[in-house]
């Protein structure tokens, strides 16, 4: 049943991440344009971070560089992705609209942001221990599978496109003396061998160069003459001696570089890194030739559309109109913005092309982590609907026996914890980018921002009614979401997304074959949305819809309703 649960949970927080963000043009790359590809993880894909999340495009640094420089860009970054998973990835085969291999058959640059969770998410905490105890073993493990793992990739790349120019971007070290990354438990063993907070700094460095040593020697190792080097060459875009600066010459200012969980870019994180490869890719000559310009009107566009009726408008315009860099502008916008809160609301404005008539299609396939999750669902009322003004709505409902088990998982246990269920303490440190500025005690109005920021609703729970209203007591007084009753649900509980969606043709820049895609909710965005589905014909003609986004192993297929 916990299963059951968690869906609720997990299929309106996938949306909450993924529903709005975007990463690249609708047309086939031109002659004129650069064609970028940005590769990697949670740093390159941008998901964590920007805030709100509507913003990625324009906060994250692969959407500065894409749109500043007016490249055609795509980012097939992919959040929690090691190198092995990078390898894994890069091997597939084109996959509807995606078309990865096509893309990075055809770039002319390409930008990879990995290897930080080769070190995160293996077993960090008793390596940390055993660096502190001068036990390098395990370290040294992690960086030897990295670089093999990284040889393979890059050889792989290169044997597509013999001709791209590869950026590989530094890790940077985000500890500090209050930092999640090193917990409470292995605080006291640290302290045995002499690591105190101030010194969780260079603890992690020693770990951090170790890493980025298979960067800087995978370059030193290949070098080869120009008159036998049959590739573009291989860079390094140093992120990590530029965050040192700040950590080094101004902490208050390091401090802001990153969200709450300590790992990744604040916006204004996105915005250094942004700078230090704009700096780079100017010297290897792919910059546009109005990037300032660019940047400087991207700021403004923001500032209008995010905070509209600050005081010190004009003063923030003229500051960013008269900057002499990027770093200048950057610095007007988040100096003049701080302690501001964003607007965060859907953008609607029903642009693109629609379907002439209401057309419904029936989700056959919903799956998330590969868990198959049709069981869970009424297959006559899980669907995705196009409306011809523009709009859609994608719903899925829960089943009579999924309802009636979730029901008495809640009576047997009430007052039912759902955070024990689903484990929300992790979605702690994002509370901020998905709901800047809101009251975060206040539970009916982080729903309700989830509806006019997101498009999501849970439809089906009664908002008006003391089981609610207990629901809501308990989580401003305590922090936690107890279920007191299934009283709270009705007979049928629906989970929807909606908004507006547009249709695209989609031309692979390698073969040249022309796709449908379906981009949902990329109101303010000059490319692709981050969820999109592929338009295709089954072998009967039927009319049918697949998306895949990556992040969760997040599946849908749906064929049309006759």
């Amino acid at each position: 049943m916990k299963k059951a649960i968690s869906f609720l949970l997990v299929f309106s927080i996938l949306f909450s991440f993924l529903s709005l963000f975007a990463c690249a043009n609708d047309a086939a790359p031109s002659e004129e344009k650069k064609t970028v590809v940005f590769l990697g993880d949670s740093i390159a894909e941008a998901v964590a971070g920007p805030t709100p999340f509507n913003e990625r495009e324009h906060y994250g640094y692969y959407g500065i560089i894409g749109n500043i420089n007016e490249f055609e860009y795509y980012n097939r970054a992919v959040s929690g992705s090691t190198t092995k998973n990078l390898l894994d990835y890069v091997q597939r085969e084109d996959d509807g609209v995606q078309h990865l291999r096509s893309l990075l058959k055809a770039a002319d640059l390409i930008h990879i942001s990995i290897i930080g969770n080769d070190l995160l998410l293996s077993g960090r905490n008793r390596m940390l221990r055993d660096i502190a105890r001068g036990d390098t073993t395990t370290l040294y493990a992690r960086r030897d599978t990295a670089k093999e793992n990284l040889d393979q990739t890059l050889s792989f790349i290169r044997s597509l496109n013999p001709n791209a120019t590869i950026l590989l971007q530094t890790l940077y070290n985000p500890v500090a003396e209050d930092s999640p990354l090193v917990p409470s438990s292995i605080r006291p063993y640290l302290a045995d061998y002499g690591y105190t907070p101030e010194r969780y700094h260079e603890l992690m460095k020693i770990a951090v160069d170790e890493l980025n040593s298979v960067l800087l020697g995978y370059i030193d190792e290949n070098k080869e003459s120009e008159e036998t080097n049959p590739y573009a060459p291989i860079y390094v875009t140093d992120v990590y001696s530029e965050m040192e600066k700040a950590f080094e010459n101004d902490r208050e200012n390091w401090d802001r570089l990153f969200i709450e969980d300590g790992i990744h870019p604040s916006n204004e994180g996105h915005a250094i890194i942004a700078d230090v490869l704009q700096t780079q890719i100017t010297s290897l000559g792919f910059s546009g030739k109005n990037t300032l310009s660019n940047y400087k009107k991207l700021k403004v566009e923001q500032l209008e559309r995010l905070y509209p009726a600050i005081e010190n408008k004009n003063d923030i315009v003229r500051d960013i109109r008269s900057a002499k860099s990027l770093k200048e502008a950057s610095s007007a916008y988040f100096d003049g913005t701080r302690n501001q809160n964003p607007k965060n609301e859907l953008t609607l404005t029903y642009q693109g092309n629609h379907f002439e008539d209401t057309k419904v299609y029936m989700i056959e396939k919903l799956a998330i982590m590969h868990v198959e999750l049709m069981g869970f669902v009424n297959p006559n009322k899980t669907y995705v609907r196009f409306f011809p003004d523009g709009k859609f709505e994608m719903t899925a409902e829960l089943n009579a026996t999924t309802t009636r088990l979730l029901k008495s998982t809640i009576d047997g246990s009430a007052p039912f914890d759902l955070g024990e269920s689903a484990d929300l303490d992790q979605l702690v440190p994002y509370l901020d980018n998905i709901f800047p500025g809101a009251d975060q005690t206040n539970l009916k109005n982080l729903l309700t921002i989830f509806e006019t920021a997101y498009g999501i609703a849970l439809d089906g729970i009664d908002y008006e009614g003391e089981t609610f209203r207990a629901m809501e007591e308990e989580f401003k007084t305590g922090g936690r979401i107890l279920i007191p009753s299934s009283d709270l649900f009705g007979e049928k509980i629906h989970l929807i997304y909606k908004g507006q969606y547009k249709i695209v043709s989609v031309t692979s820049p390698l073969t040249k074959e022309k796709m449908t895609a379906i981009r949902l909710n990329d109101s303010i965005n000059r490319g692709e949305s981050y969820m999109q589905f592929t338009l295709t014909k089954k072998e009967n003609g039927d009319e049918a819809l697949r998306m895949i986004v990556d992040v969760l192993n997040f599946e849908v297929e749906a064929s049309l309703r006759k």
